[in-house]
């Protein structure tokens, strides 16, 4: 089930970088393993995407009739899966891609050895096949002992009962089954496993030395998308759940929202205090700078009492510019974002499944209770 590395060439730098993930260029055109590593990532998701379907449709046949599957408005918790699942495994995809269009912005900001940064590159993307089987075995294990050794209760009940559902006596329908949550638990540790590994790997690599520049921080701003692609992964899967399978109903389920929400937030701002500080540090240095050039411009000013009109309207000129620059430096954000507006949206994109819970809970309390009333 691994979804293996999409490799990208970078040409040579002035550094001595020739390529920031390590491959040659060929001038035969790409292999075929080259271009099964290419489609790989997306054959796995429709294998996995279709397994899931096909448990569901185990189930479905399982529980009372109709067939629900056809009928999404009475099915949605099974749609609802559905959907988890393939955003799960996409939204590792677009991380990914991310992270390969990062390189060359990256590769210009830190200020490290070639090799330390692919050792980064390698952190920020999916793990390769050995943890992916190691998952995928861990997942099925927990699986197998929870639904057929401890007869546990399926995840969805029957839609149209709402009585539990257990595995099905039938062979080939509990393996389906057993095998559609086996893919659901392997995709829910997989992403587990990457936000956490790509959150301290992110988190590492901005405290390396990084070149800040106050008046153009558009180097900067990679790192604070993997970091919000990063965040975003845990909070869009909960916003779906919470879509399909409703707002939580005890405390149990309160808590594990708001700690899932909270983790979000913590894989967005966790990881960019390294950079946060040195973007802050950068900014004091160039208004200190700014500030004493103008307390020089100013001593010069009082110290000579008189000066031709020429002099008078150069001083003018440079104290006028020395603000200006001053004014823009005040303006500069210290996260890695265009502004201080994108770094707050990014904390609300954060907090989104919380924040959608409790609005939707006050529009019940406050507004629809009372006409039911």
């Amino acid at each position: 089930m691994a979804e293996p590395h999409v490799e990208a060439q970078a040409a040579p730098q002035a550094g001595g970088r020739a390529t920031a993930t390590g491959m040659r260029p060929s001038a035969i055109g790409p292999s075929t393993r080259e271009r099964w590593d290419r489609i790989s990532p997306y054959v796995i998701l429709l294998v996995a995407v279709a397994l899931v379907v096909v448990g569901q449709l185990a189930e479905d046949l399982a529980d009372s009739q109709p067939l629900q599957l056809l009928t999404p408005s009475s099915a949605h918790r099974r749609w609802t899966l559905i959907a988890a699942v393939v955003y799960m495994l996409a939204i590792s995809l677009v991380i990914d891609r991310l992270v390969l269009q990062s390189l060359a912005a990256l590769d210009r900001l830190v200020r490290i050895k070639p090799d330390r940064f692919r050792d980064y590159m390698d952190r920020m993307r999916r793990p390769g096949l050995a943890v992916d089987i190691a998952i995928l075995a861990t997942a099925g294990v927990v699986v197998a002992v929870t639904f057929w050794g401890l007869q546990t209760s399926l995840p969805i009940d029957d839609p149209m009962t709402k009585t539990p559902m257990f595995l099905p006596e039938g062979g080939l329908a509990a393996a389906a089954v057993l095998i559609e949550y086996t893919v659901v638990g392997w995709a829910v540790l997989m992403l587990v496993w990457t936000t956490v590994r790509r959150a301290r790997a992110l988190g590492a690599l901005s405290r390396e030395p990084l070149q800040i520049d106050v008046f153009d921080t558009a180097n900067v701003l990679p790192l604070g998308n993997i970091a919000l692609a990063t965040a975003l992964a845990p909070a869009g899967v909960v916003v779906i759940l919470l879509f399909g399978f409703g707002a939580p109903s005890s405390p149990i389920s309160w808590a594990l929202l708001v700690l899932v929400t909270l983790a979000s937030l913590v894989a967005l701002l966790l990881p960019l205090r390294g950079i946060h500080g040195q973007m802050e540090g950068a900014k004091v240095r160039v208004l200190s700078d700014i500030n004493q050039r103008l307390r020089a411009s100013y001593d010069d000013l009082r110290q000579t009492k008189t000066k031709s009109p020429d002099e008078m309207g150069g001083l003018r000129n440079q104290v006028g510019t020395l603000i200006d620059l001053r004014r823009t430096v005040n303006e500069m954000t210290t996260w890695p974002f265009r502004d201080t507006l994108a770094f707050g949206r990014a904390v609300l994109i954060a907090l989104a499944p919380l924040i959608y819970t409790v609005f939707n809970e006050l529009i019940s309390i406050f507004l629809i209770g009372p006409l039911n009333r």
